[in-house]
This record gives structure tokens, sequence and C-alpha cells, in this order.
């Protein structure tokens, strides 16, 4: 199995690999609900779609020299796209290449902080590696 994702802007114009720390990934279902108690004190349920929401840590360098992988600032990029009506909007075609071998595409928003954590010695340069927390919220098909 592979252990990068992949992540591609809606106008294609950006396509870049980023590798996936094991232990920073996490998986949940969300049930988007609402619930209310009625006068008669039965319950009164509204349920929507049902999320995939994945928590990716991705390690990545601040300037990147390996073919197809994107650094730290190609990384801001993806997190950046905030308009669902521009070009590129901010759905992102994304395939898990870590979760599972050759995962088909999903379209994702990248939601949540951008959480950096710098790890080793350096700060700039091919020798200077992050930790980035990336919250993904799949598409419903």
């Amino acid at each position: 199995m592979a252990d990068y994702i992949l992540m591609t802007n809606s106008n294609s114009s950006l396509s870049k690999k980023f590798y996936v720390v094991p232990e920073g990934f996490n998986e949940m279902l969300k049930k988007k609900y609402t619930a209310a108690e009625t006068i008669d004190g039965g319950l009164d349920v509204t349920v929507g779609q049902v999320y995939d929401r994945r928590y990716y840590t991705v390690r990545v360098r601040q300037a990147e020299d390996e073919e197809g992988f994107g650094d730290l600032e190609d990384l801001k990029t993806f997190y950046s796209y905030n308009d669902p009506n521009g070009t590129p909007s901010n759905l992102i075609t994304f395939r898990d290449h870590y979760y599972g071998v050759d995962t088909s595409e999903m379209y994702i928003w990248l939601l949540g902080d951008f959480s950096k954590s710098i790890i080793g010695n350096a700060v700039i340069g091919g020798n200077a590696y992050a930790l980035v927390k990336l919250e993904v919220w799949v598409q419903p098909s």
C-alpha cells in the first residue's frame, strides 16, 4: 500500500501528492440531524446527509524536489481555495493512496484549521519538514 494522497484542483492546474503519516489518520462518519421533543413527549427527528470526514497528518517539505509531490506552499494553496464558484473552486479532486489501494476519485473540501508543526532543525529549504493536519470532508455521492 502506498503512503500518499493526491489532490487536484477543480481546473486541473495544480495536482500534487503528499505523504501521509500513519499515526495521523482518522476517519469518522458524521450524521447531520436535528432532534426535538414534541409537546406530547415524542421525538421529532429530521435526518440529513451522512458525511465521511477524514483527518490526515501529512509530512511536507518547505521546498520539495521529488517529482509529483507538493511542498508547503502547494498545500497552503489547496487549503486557501475558498470560492465555490471560483476557478479553481474550493472542491478538490482527491485520491487516497494511503487508506486503500487504488481508491476511486472523490471530491473533498479542506475544512478546519491549517495546523503546521516544524519537525527537525531546519525551517527553510529541502531539509525543512513540517507536519500538517488536514480535515477532509468527502462530498456525498
